[in-house]
């Protein structure tokens, strides 16, 4: 039959030749493929998908016939290698959906030196605990991880990338030469560990810092806050003195040094304006030396408000187990965490508010439990005081101002805050009954 024979020319994409052939045209174009191509590409050209289409690039379907494509006598048909879809699964995990719902996180830049810090500061407290009527093999174990970490330190801070490894190295070094010095004291535990414990962790801060120059921040706050401790803790090791009233000296001292922190971190970032006229330079000081000063600044800060926070928890425990006054306790951690407060506005958004305001909290915090535990049938005062000062907070934390009336009305409340502090610590230290036994005798 003379329709059974379809003559077309096929021309290959790679030149310009063509092809005549003479195909069948009774037969499935996919059944016709494999020949055309081995006609007009050769034997070489196994293992790829073609097709054919017109000139146009309309593809002819391989399950139709030639004629079944509307192919007649004499077109000119185009063969070419095409791309076979990769297989996808027809439906979509519900699994997937849920977790492409979010983002994906990076973890936390400083993970892994705050559990460093955990278990430097754990196995710290467990050698404390555990060696003091022990073999001096613990003091010896924390002695030598200090040095260890102290070396670790020093060697890791030449690198610049590796800067804060360095400074979690010489915190892990401070915290086990408190372990040490704690440790040192064989009667115990009391006032003399302490002491000894916050004067080793002090010099061991200031020394790291001056030999690796990094961690400004955490070790200048660690040397502050060992250097009240170690104060309050020699007080206490020379005349026996309750633990209220250690924390009351201890209140006393942090917010003097809070109060002192500016004119501190001036002086020891070397930023005091010279006298000669000579020799300040015109620019002022450098980047360096005003960075370095701002570090220095944000420890002192750190320190002293933590210190504080430190000494409302001795007094509120001391006034909860040791049967102390509650009341003369009560005041003082108030006015410290008033004081701690309504100095944190003083400072820019950053690391010191943010110190202020979390001691202030913890001192807060403080005033409240020993409250409630003092006077549980007036619990609700209590509550409803924190309840007003938290919505408070998120007042002052959305955006509004306060007017220069107001703003002088919270200096005068944040003088009179440290204006009461030393005749409040004097009432928990008893040191008014001391004088009064005094003046009688």
């Amino acid at each position: 039959m003379p329709d059974a024979v379809c003559r077309v020319s096929v021309c290959d994409d790679s030149g310009p030749d063509v092809t005549d052939l003479a195909l069948p045209a009774g037969l499935p174009v996919g059944l016709l493929i494999p020949t055309v191509v081995d006609t007009v590409r050769g034997a070489g050209s196994a293992g790829t998908h073609w097709h054919l289409a017109r000139i146009g690039g309309t593809l002819l379907e391989e399950s139709l016939t030639l004629a079944e494509n509307d192919i007649h006598d004499g077109e000119l048909l185009v063969l070419a290698p095409r791309e076979v879809p990769v297989p996808r699964p027809g439906g979509r995990d519900v699994a997937d959906t849920v977790a492409e719902a979010i983002p994906a996180a990076a973890p936390p830049p400083h993970l892994g030196a705050a559990a460093c810090l955990w278990a430097a500061i754990t196995a710290a407290v467990a050698l404390a605990w555990a060696g003091i009527a022990a073999a001096p093999t613990h003091l010896i174990a924390a002695a030598t991880v200090s040095v260890a970490a102290g070396s670790a330190a020093v060697l890791a801070c030449r690198d610049e990338h590796r800067e804060p490894a360095a400074a979690t190295l010489a915190v892990v070094a401070v915290v086990f030469a408190a372990a040490a010095g704690f440790l040192a004291v064989p009667a115990g535990p009391g006032a003399a560990n302490s002491m000894l414990a916050a004067a080793a962790a002090a010099a061991v801060a200031t020394v790291l810092h001056r030999v690796t120059g990094c961690a400004t921040v955490a070790l200048t706050a660690v040397a502050v806050i060992s250097a009240a401790c170690t104060v309050t803790a020699a007080g206490a090791a020379l005349w026996p003195v309750s633990l209220h009233a250690a924390g009351a000296v201890l209140a006393v001292v942090a917010l003097g040094i809070l109060g002192a922190a500016p004119r501190l971190a001036i002086a020891l970032a070397g930023l005091t304006p010279s006298t000669e006229p000579g020799e300040q330079p015109p620019d002022g000081p450098d980047g360096r030396r005003a960075r370095h000063g701002h570090a220095l600044l944000t420890g002192l800060v750190a320190g002293s408000s933590a210190a504080a926070a430190t000494a409302t928890a001795l007094i509120a425990a001391g006034a909860l187990y040791t049967g102390s006054p509650w009341l003369s306790g009560l005041a003082l951690t108030a006015t410290v965490a008033a004081a701690l407060l309504l100095r944190a506005r003083t400072y820019p958004p950053g690391a010191r508010r943010c110190a202020l305001l979390a001691s202030g909290t913890v001192s807060a915090t403080a005033c409240f439990v020993l409250f409630v535990a003092a006077v549980p049938d007036q619990a609700y005062w209590a509550c409803g005081i924190a309840v007003g000062a938290g919505a408070a907070a998120l007042w002052s934390t959305g955006g509004a101002g306060f007017n220069p009336v107001a703003h002088r009305a919270v200096d005068a409340l944040e003088y009179l805050a440290v204006a009461a502090l030393v005749p409040l610590a004097c009432w928990v230290a008893d040191v008014y009954g001391l004088a009064q036994g005094w003046a009688w005798s």
